[in-house]
């Protein structure tokens, strides 16, 4: 009787011992297994954050390919204002550089007749 209840309590503790490791040992995997989660989550965010990155230079350089035409005749275009402007400028300073020089002609004309006239 007493070999029985040896046996039995050897077995019991055996039962127990195994009851605890296999508690210890799905505690270790629950752990381990958190862990790699946050490492996909982790993982996950830099890929997510790569991809954000990425599809904003793409855009970016996209919108820059669809609007360099644009840009090109628009800097064109101010180009081309700015020479009229400074042609319009040029051509208002001839213009009246010869009216001026037209005025002066034509008093120095009146100028001579009038000493050529004889006078009263």
């Amino acid at each position: 009787m007493d070999n029985a209840v040896a046996a039995q309590e050897r077995n019991t503790r055996f039962a127990q011992s195994v009851f605890e490791n296999g508690i210890e040992l799905i505690k270790s995997q629950v752990d381990l297994t958190q862990s790699v989660l946050q490492d996909l989550e982790q993982q996950a965010q830099k890929r997510q954050a790569a991809f954000q990155a990425l599809a904003q230079e793409s855009l970016e350089a996209y919108r820059e390919f669809l609007f360099a035409p644009l840009a090109f005749w628009q800097k064109t275009l101010d180009t081309a204002g700015s020479v009229t402007q400074e042609g319009l400028k040029n051509f208002q300073n001839a213009t009246l550089q010869g009216m001026e020089t037209m005025q002066k002609t034509t008093q120095q004309a009146v100028a001579m007749m009038e000493k050529s006239l004889p006078h009263n």
